[in-house]
Order: C-alpha cells, then structure tokens, then sequence
C-alpha cells in the first residue's frame, strides 16, 4: 500500500536554554479539515429527531504520538490516533535542526493508531494498537507493507527491539513474546510473559532474550530459540506500574521498577538498586550509547541520567511535564528524544535544547476531547492531550436561542498543558481550572493570558482526576479522582484557588473509586465504583453514592438504591438525583433525596455522560451514538434527540450549556458543535 508525502514544512520554533519555548502566548489553530469521525452503532429507541448539530470547528489539535525511532539521522513518530479510520501518520523531523522532512499518511488499518516504532539498517517498523499484524515502511519508496501476524484484530504491538537477524515483539492483551525473522517473516511464538495483559519491554544481546510487564511487574530471560532460563521477578521492586523500560549492557541488564532502576547479571547475581530522585514520576526510557554509557529518561521531568555503579548522574532536562515515547543517544555527548504529545528534541550535554513542537507541522491532527467546558465570557475550551483549545463562536443575532451559534472567523487559540485535563470548571472570577493525568496536578488558567499556576498534586496513590465540581459558597474546587492500577479507594481533593488551601481525603468512600462529583448547595454527592483499575475483582458487593455536607466535610448520608457495580455519572436538579450506572451498563434511576426513594428508572442502552439544564435532564451515550433527554414522569422514560452522533470523546462525554440558551456544546466526531434542544 502506498503513502502520501506532505511537502517539507520549516521549523516554526524558537528555543531558550532550558528547552523553553521563546514563544509562550496561545497560538491560532491553522485552517484544519474536519477530524474523521470515529464510527459508533446507532441507539435503535426513537425515530430520530429533526434537530441538527451546528459544526464549529476541530475540537483540538495534537500531536500525539505512540512509539518513536532514530534512522539515518533523522526521528521517525507515529500519531497515537488514526488520522482518518485505518490512517496512521508517520512523520520524520531532523532533531537537530527541528525540520519536517516528509509526513505519511499510512493505511494500515489499525482501529486506535500506532503503539510502538523501531527500525533496523533499512527499514521502520510500526506496531499499531488494534491490529493482527505489524507493519513495515521503506523510506526509500515511501510503501508500507504488512510484515508480522502478532494476533488477533484487537492486538497491540505494545514494544518492538531489533537483535540481528531477528525483531522481537511484545503484546498486549495476551502478553505474548514474539520472534520475527526479518528475511522471511517467520514467527517463533515464545509464550506468554507474565500475568499481566502487557509486555511493556523487550531487550536482546548475544546470549538472552529479556522481556518484562506491567502490573504486576515481571522479568523473564530467553535464549535466543524462546527457552526461559531465568524468572528474575523476585529482584523487582514490588510497584504499582510494574515495569517501564529495560536496557542490557555487557552483560548486565537494566530494568526500570517503579521507584528504582535496576541492574542485574542474567541470573539475577551482582543486582544493585538506585532510588529514583523524588522529583521524578517514573524513569521510562533508557538507552545505551555508541561508547557504552546507559542512559535514563523521567517521566514528567525529562531529566536525564547516566546510570552509574551505585546512583543517577543528572545529565541535563530538555523539556518538561511530559511522559517518554523516545530516547536515544546518536553520539556519546548528544541525547534525542521524543515526548508523547509530539515534542522531538535534541540536546547537545553541556548546551542549549533544541525542541520542536510538531502540532505546529503538517504533522498536527485533530483528535478525541478529553473534556469541555463552556466559559462565561462565551468561549468554549476543549481540552486534549497536553493541550488546550480556546474557541471564540459568534452568536446569532436572529434571536432564536435554539440555534445561536454559527462557526466563528476568530481563529481558536491553542496552548499547551502538562498532561490530559480529564475534567475542568471554572470559578466565580472566571479561573479556569483543570485535574491533570498522569501527575494529579490541579492547576489554575488565566484566561486571556492562559497563565498557568499549579495549586497542588493529589498524588495519595491517585491516578486520574474524573470529575470536578465548584463549591461556589466557599470558593472550593472539588477533584474526584480514581486510585492507581490494583488499588481501590479514590479520593476527594479540595483546591481553593483564592486561599491556596489543598486538602486531599480518602475517607468518604473507602475501597471504592471515585467517578462523579456534584454539588448542589451546602452539599456535594460522591459516586463510587467498587472496582479497581486494571483488574476485575472488587472487595465491596455494591457501590454506593456519598452526600458530603460541605460546611462540615464530613460524611452525612450514603445511599445504596440498587444494587449496582458501578456509578458512572449523577447530577441533581429540583431535590432530584439522577444516576447512571456503568455496572450494569446504563441503567439509571431518579433518586428523591428527602424521601430516599427511587421514583424513575430506566435503561438508556450504555453508560455516559449526565447534564442539567433548565429544568431537564440529558444523557449522552460514551460508546454509542444518541444523546437522550430522561425523564422522571411516569415511574421514567428516555427519549432520543440525536441518533446518529459520531463519538469524538476519549473519556465519556460532556455536556457545556450556555443558561440563556437551550442547547450544549459537544463533540460531533472530532469537530466541536453546538447541539440545540427542545425549548
């Protein structure tokens, strides 16, 4: 199958000393064709509705990327997310320089992009994320190929390592190690590595095969034909990731575990750990450099290190608030990496950074909403990963509320975050504040100026912070968030912007995740989830929702109405709880909260996201197509105003209401729209 090249594109960056951007204002999104939207199955309940979506523009820009590669002088990225269905984009960039050299739009068929990159004397190679094979592409010609079967459909190639004649693949969710003749394609299967569903890292040298996983985190050694030899396991430092990263040097083997790098002969002799600065998240990237130094990459902080024999030497830290999807070392005294929104970078040891923010070439594309919100001042911002969209739509001047938006001619604004905003609000004097993955910061946005101010981290074992809510009687902002992988008790942080004050407390729900917060008056309504992440077991029978006096913040009531797994959202309206469970998938019921009694319920066919407004109640599915109005008369009823929705939200989705107007701003696809709703 062949690609389409895009003409070479200039670096359009200018860089300081620290890597930091010499421009920090927002900038205009260029002139983008509409995101692909993503395919969903119609919800079969109404006939559809006469409404219509009023199309802005592209929600958000990225450039997201999943695996990386150093060929030839040149760093090959993959997008994250296809581009088109079936289209993942392969760019290539001199990070030296911050140059696009060509940008492929590659029709490998893979159903959530690309995951992994790496390359051999002639050849890259890329593991996508849904797919049974993986695939190979020629520079020379610009034709890509399938190369490996690695599984079925859903498959992840979730690491690849080229060995001599051989490249090495693990997967995900079988775990599996494979070998891969690279003349003739055959395919050695060694097994499955662990118990966990991911083989996060592959390493080879003339004696062994190293390969390890995931949560819970393992590491096995192989000869070359798929014989284990060695279980090195037990060495490991017991982590709630597992493993990230390994790298083999003369015999010893590296292996990034949780809070430390560590290094061991094959058979598990000579090991020595070395803490992990405090600063740092995670190391997870290593490589070895043409004079032999083993070097380290941190998540969030991008520090750089030299593994020495008993510690860390910090080298240098081109950028910063990222994860890793690339790090090599072309020379002894010059390091190039890639981060996962984009960034290629180049730093010379002892000199200046070179980064380059790829969203700004025609390696940029538009991509899922991790959340939305609707400002007062009538700007609507779509978050995405590590980034920011802030759209300026122009009013109708007809005076019908139903339709009142059309596409605006004010470019929308874009600036970058650190990490996914999974969930936003904004406050009495128009702050915007967002909950960050994967570092738990909660941070405060100016806008206009887009100012950022860090007003805390969770951390506390947290991993994601879902929901927000705005305690507006005391200024408060209230974070739900769920635990890391295997853990089970989230918490609830409460982030004053005004007075700095950042409290975070596990205790309102204990051994359940936390998936939904609203708050209405002096009381705020907690919705739990009894399972953990990355697992399907579950200590409590039945998840229950929260009301947390907020004058006291203390536990004043807990409910329990049906017998349910999971919550997935609640709102309130009129005394009014409505709940939509996401075990079992997309039930709900109204819940009267002086009564406590259940006097609606239903089945809105998947779980997904809860808005009030005006008096009404409205659902939108995650995975299917419909956005509904529920209603509580007459023991309860959904009806259907959109049938037929593309999904373009990488977490559930949102509602964005405007009071005045009857109608919310959602995700149509990619592209953000305005939806109108009966008056």
């Amino acid at each position: 199958m062949s690609s389409t090249s895009k003409p070479i594109l200039s670096r359009r960056t200018l860089l300081g000393g620290t890597g930091a951007l010499a421009v920090t204002t927002a900038a205009a999104i260029p002139s983008l064709a509409a995101g692909a939207p993503q395919p969903s199955a119609p919800q079969p309940m109404t006939p559809p509705s006469p409404l219509a979506p009023v199309i802005e523009a592209p929600g958000t820009l990225t450039a997201a990327v999943r695996g990386s590669a150093y060929l030839d002088g040149l760093v090959y990225i993959a997008s994250r997310h296809n581009v088109a269905p079936g289209v993942t984009r392969l760019g290539a960039f001199d990070p030296a320089t911050g140059d696009q050299v060509a940008v492929h739009d590659l029709e490998i068929g893979a159903t959530s992009g690309n995951n992994a990159l790496t390359v051999d004397g002639r050849y890259v190679y890329l593991g996508p994320a849904g797919s049974s094979h993986a695939w190979r592409f020629d520079p020379a010609t610009g034709e890509v190929e399938q190369f490996a079967e690695v599984g079925a459909e859903t498959t992840w190639t979730y690491t690849m390592a080229v060995h001599g004649e051989h490249l090495f693949i693990g997967t995900y969710p079988e775990c599996r190690l494979l070998r891969v003749h690279r003349e003739s394609g055959e395919v050695t299967d060694f097994g499955r590595v662990g118990t966990s569903q991911y083989a996060v890292a592959v390493v080879a040298d003339a004696d062994h095969v190293y390969a390890s996983t995931a949560a819970p985190g393992e590491l096995k050694v192989y000869d070359h034909e798929g014989t284990e030899v060695a279980d090195l396991t037990a060495q490991l430092t017991e982590s709630p990731v597992g493993t990230l990263a390994l790298a083999v040097h003369e015999g010893m083997i590296y292996v990034a575990s949780g809070r430390d790098l560590i290094s061991m002969r094959p058979d598990g002799s000579e090991r020595v750990s070395r803490p992990i600065p405090e600063e740092d998240r995670y190391i997870d990237k290593m490589t070895v450099s043409p004079g032999g130094r083993v070097l380290a990459l941190a998540r969030m902080t991008t520090n750089c290190y030299e593994v020495t024999a008993d510690g860390l030497e910090l080298l240098g830290a081109p950028w910063h608030d990222v994860e890793n999807q690339g790090f090599f070392a072309p020379e002894d005294d010059t390091l190039v990496g890639v981060t996962g929104v984009g960034h290629v970078w180049s730093l010379p040891l002892g000199g200046e950074a070179t980064v380059t923010p790829t969203a700004a070439t025609d390696f940029g594309y538009p991509e899922s909403a991790q959340s939305l919100l609707a400002h007062t001042d009538g700007t609507v911002w779509v978050a995405g990963h590590y980034a920011m969209t802030v759209h300026h739509p122009r009013p109708r001047s007809n005076g019908r509320d139903h339709d009142h938006q059309r596409p605006s001619t004010t470019p929308p604004e874009w600036f970058e975050v650190g990490g996914e905003p999974k969930s936003m609000v904004e406050t009495a004097d128009g702050t915007v504040v967002i909950g960050l993955y994967p570092s738990t910061q909660v941070v405060a946005i100016t806008p206009g100026s887009y100012e950022q101010r860090v007003l805390g981290t969770i951390d506390h074992d947290q991993m994601r912070p879902l929901a927000m809510a705005y305690d507006a009687a005391r200024g408060d902002v209230l974070v739900a968030t769920t635990a890391k992988h295997l853990l089970y008790t989230g918490a609830l942080t409460f982030a004053n912007p005004a007075t700095g004050e950042f409290e975070v407390r596990d205790d309102f729900l204990p051994e359940q995740n936390l998936r939904n917060i609203v708050v209405d008056g002096d009381r705020a309504y907690l919705a739990g989830d009894t399972f953990a992440e990355a697992t399907s077991e579950r200590r409590l029978e039945t998840a229950s929702i929260a009301e947390i006096d907020l004058t006291t913040r203390e536990v004043s009531r807990t409910f329990q109405p049906r017998d349910w797994d999971s919550y997935e959202t609640i709102t309130v309206n009129d005394g009014i709880l409505y709940a939509i469970a996401r075990r079992p998938n997309g039930a709900w019921f109204a819940l009267d909260l002086e009564t406590e009694e259940v006097i609606a319920e239903g089945d809105t066919g998947g779980y997904g996201g809860l808005g009030a407004h005006r008096g009404h109640i409205y659902h939108r599915e995650t995975w299917g197509s419909s956005l509904q109005e529920l209603s509580s008369a007459d023991g309860g009823s959904q009806t259907v105003l959109y049938s037929d929705v593309p999904n373009g939200w990488y977490n559930r989705p949102e509602f964005a209401f405007f009071r005045q107007f009857s109608g919310t701003w959602g995700m149509y696809g990619l592209d953000l729209a305005w939806f109108p709703l009966p008056r």
